[in-house]
């Protein structure tokens, strides 16, 4: 297959440009012939799958975070390609690849690339965006919103906001209308929806999700209590393994909507989008084709 990869140079702090360095050397050891061209400026992925896919790219390999990926996904959406998007992980928490079963290991994913086959997944529609993985309301969101304010303590940032945001954090108001008329209203901690497994590095939050069932898996948290949960409900939220309860809610959903007086910030896919008081959202059911390891049913990571 005709091949170029679209690299983001500055995901994972230069991760990315490592996991290519590793996974060109497995293709040229393979005789693999392939392309690269660079991202320089939030967009560019989506801009460039367009232009690769209407060159006659058959296989467009998005290196890079869950954010390269999901624009990259965009470009062949938008421009109605039947290229095969490949996934070289080189972000930070690399979770999309998770409920795909693609390795996180260079030399492992490129040997999905050489000897994977296409597999048709479902892409969500959220608002004017298009989602691969989960998009998030809530305390999440603000983690990731504060963490930009501490540049200076470096990979300690995420872990600092965490703290940061517990002690000012305030549950949102939220009305979330189903598409089977139901209709939830009060204050979250949380809420998720999406069509993969895991985000924020590991955290499984949908569990039962599968990213070709034509279906949005959801998951509302009502609250968490400090202290108390700290060592008791939420390693079992991060592990995915807290039972649906009185104060977390599961289900499934071809569309959604989530209002709120007070704005929300939108995470989608690990790209904030803020000062939103209604998002929608939509499954598009099999409209991307993504190269993963061949023969392997989906099983849980």
């Amino acid at each position: 297959m005709r091949t170029c990869f679209i690299v983001n140079p500055v995901a994972g702090r230069g991760k990315s440009l490592t996991a290519m360095e590793k996974c060109g050397a497995r293709l040229a050891q393979a005789g693999f012939s392939y392309d690269v061209v660079r991202t320089s400026r939030p967009g560019d992925a989506t801009a460039l799958a367009q232009k690769l896919s209407a060159e006659g790219y058959e296989l467009i390999v998005a290196a890079g975070g869950d954010g390269t990926i999901c624009e990259t996904a965009q470009g062949l959406i938008e421009a109605i390609s039947p290229a095969v998007l490949g996934i070289l992980p080189g972000g930070t928490g690399n979770d999309y690849c998770r409920c795909l079963s693609i390795p996180s290991r260079p030399a492992e994913a490129a040997e999905v690339l050489l000897s994977g086959a296409p597999r048709t997944v479902d892409v969500m529609q959220v608002d004017e965006f298009i989602g691969l993985n989960i998009s998030t309301i809530g305390f999440d969101s603000a983690v990731a919103q504060n963490a930009a304010k501490f540049p200076a303590l470096g990979r300690f940032s995420y872990l600092f906001s965490v703290l940061y945001t517990a002690a000012r954090f305030r549950r949102p108001e939220l009305t979330i209308s189903l598409d089977d008329g139901q209709v939830f209203t009060g204050k979250r901690y949380l809420f998720a929806a999406g069509c993969g497994t895991h985000y924020g590095g590991g955290i499984r939050v949908l569990p039962g999700s599968d990213p070709g069932d034509g279906l949005l898996d959801y998951c509302m948290l009502d609250r968490i209590r400090m202290p108390g949960d700290l060592f008791t409900t939420l390693p079992r939220f991060v592990k995915g393994t807290l039972a649906p309860s009185e104060r977390l809610h599961r289900g499934r959903a071809k569309s959604l909507t989530i209002e709120s007086p007070q704005g929300m910030t939108l995470n989608l896919d690990g790209n904030l989008f803020p000062g939103r008081t209604k998002i929608t959202m939509r499954i598009l059911p099999g409209r991307l084709r993504i190269m993963a390891p061949a023969g392997l049913e989906r099983k849980e990571p």
